[in-house]
Parts: C-alpha cells; structure tokens; sequence
C-alpha cells in the first residue's frame, strides 16, 4: 500500500553562481609601432658572464601606462623586430626606488621573433601593482628587436647577468635614454564571482512516523 508524504522540517539549500564580466586587459609598455631608429641586442658590454641581459623600459614619450595598474597576469606580449637567431622572454620587475631592481616573475618558453615587424606572443605571467615589464636578450648576441633613442625623453634599465627571479640586480647604464619596441596585456586579479541568495527546499517525509505514540514505553526486564 503506497504511502502519501507530507512537509516536514527538514531542509537543502541550492544556490546559484554566477561569474562577472572580467575587465578589459591594459596594454603597458611602448608604443610597438612607433617609428624605430635602430635594431639592436643586449650583449653585456661584450662580457659573456654578463649575459642573458635584461632591459626595461622605464619612461616613454607620448607618455604611456609604463607599469601594472593592478595584481594580475599578463596574458600576452608583442615585440617588434626582425627574424633572428635571439631569443626573448618577458620577466615582471620591481623597481626598489635604489638603482636595483628584482624580477618577481619570467615567461616561458623564450620565443623567437618569427615575422618581420610585431610579433605577438600568448602568455600566463602573474604581475603586481606598480611592476614594469622588462624583456630578457638571451645568450645570443644578434641583433632583432628594434628601438628608438631620444635624449631627455625615453629612460631604460639595463641590467646585467640579471639574477633569478627573487634577486635583486643593480641598473649597469641609468638613464640610457632608449626604449626597445615590446608592450605587454595585463588582466586584473580574477573574474568577481556574485552569487544569489540560497532557496531552502523542504523535504517530505511520512506525517505518520513524524507523531510519536503515546504509552509505548518499554518495559524493562525483570
């Protein structure tokens, strides 16, 4: 014989989530397609124990987003240059405020400059607020990314024998005025998760087993 079930207190929950729309990515950096004055490499002042170098651009004119508005994850990278033997990664630099800077983050695997004119290269690298880009020449001495040079109006750091991320490195040229041709995407912080309110269901159960019988004590044994 079927039993009808009625409502009772037990309870569930059931929520529903929903992501927000992730904010626009900000381009920091040079401008890519800038007329460029020279093509050039990071050679450690012809020392090989100086080399990878790292180079970052500092200041730009038309002045530009130079450094990270937000903790993110640069999500992609462009170079402009010409086919080469070099080979480039971009690595997330703070700058101490002493002549030093310490690199917190590299991309990998290094790319090549595969087209001439700008390249772009996808990427998963964290950032902090107020960190530069700076891009590594690796062991190769060839020449391949383009730059500009204007006294007074672009500034880079050159660092030399640049350590491990977690190391800081002194600035071996300040003030070189020089930029070289990248710009990199910057994704802030995590898409925001909103949720609504939880609806409780209430579960059946039989109305006849929830009501006790009265006098049905046991008895206990003698």
């Amino acid at each position: 014989m079927s039993k009808m079930w009625m409502l009772a207190g037990l309870a569930a929950g059931v929520c529903a989530f929903a992501a927000a729309p992730a904010s626009a990515d900000t381009t920091i950096g040079a401008d890519v397609n800038q007329a460029f004055d020279y093509t050039g490499a990071c050679d450690g002042g012809g020392i090989p124990a100086n080399r990878p170098c790292t180079v970052v651009n500092l200041t730009t004119t038309p002045a530009r987003t130079m450094q990270s508005p937000c903790d993110g994850t640069v999500t992609r990278y462009r170079l402009n240059g010409t086919v080469t033997a070099n080979t480039y990664r971009i690595r997330a630099v703070t700058d101490n405020g002493s002549g030093t800077y310490t690199p917190t983050a590299t991309s990998a695997p290094p790319v090549t400059i595969q087209t001439t004119g700008v390249n772009e290269y996808a990427a998963s690298m964290p950032i902090k607020q107020g960190q530069y880009v700076g891009i590594d020449f690796m062991n190769d001495t060839a020449p391949g990314l383009r730059g500009y040079h204007g006294e007074g109006f672009f500034f880079e750091a050159v660092l030399y024998a640049f350590g491990a991320d977690g190391s800081p490195g002194a600035d071996t040229t300040p003030a070189d005025n020089d930029n070289y041709a990248y710009n990199a995407d910057v994704a802030c912080g995590a898409p925001a998760v909103t949720t609504t309110k939880c609806k409780k269901k209430k579960k059946k159960r039989d109305a006849s087993v929830a009501k006790k019988k009265k006098g049905c004590k046991k008895k206990k044994k003698k």
